[in-house]
């Protein structure tokens, strides 16, 4: 479970709400970011979880909205190289 390292922070209803909007993401991460190794996956799991984690801190506990917002925040073009 993604959120074990919060779960005394929020009660079942809100965690299973994060894990829905882990599990809607999560497919869309490994295809945009991709991974070769076991380290790189827990490392986009755990960023994806932070991300969610993070719009949670704010309130919002929609699991379509979290995925989308997390989405963005990982996801978004890379505009360093312009």
């Amino acid at each position: 479970m993604p959120f074990s390292h919060v779960a005394s922070d929020y009660n079942a209803d809100q965690l299973a709400k994060l894990t829905d909007a882990f599990n809607k993401a999560w497919p869309q991460v490994l295809l945009a970011k991709g991974a070769s190794t076991p380290a790189q996956l827990e490392w986009l799991r755990k960023l994806l979880a932070n991300h969610i984690l993070d719009c949670a801190s704010r309130g919002e506990f929609d699991p379509e909205k979290l995925s989308k917002m997390a989405l963005r925040a990982l996801v978004r073009p890379d505009t360093s190289s312009h």
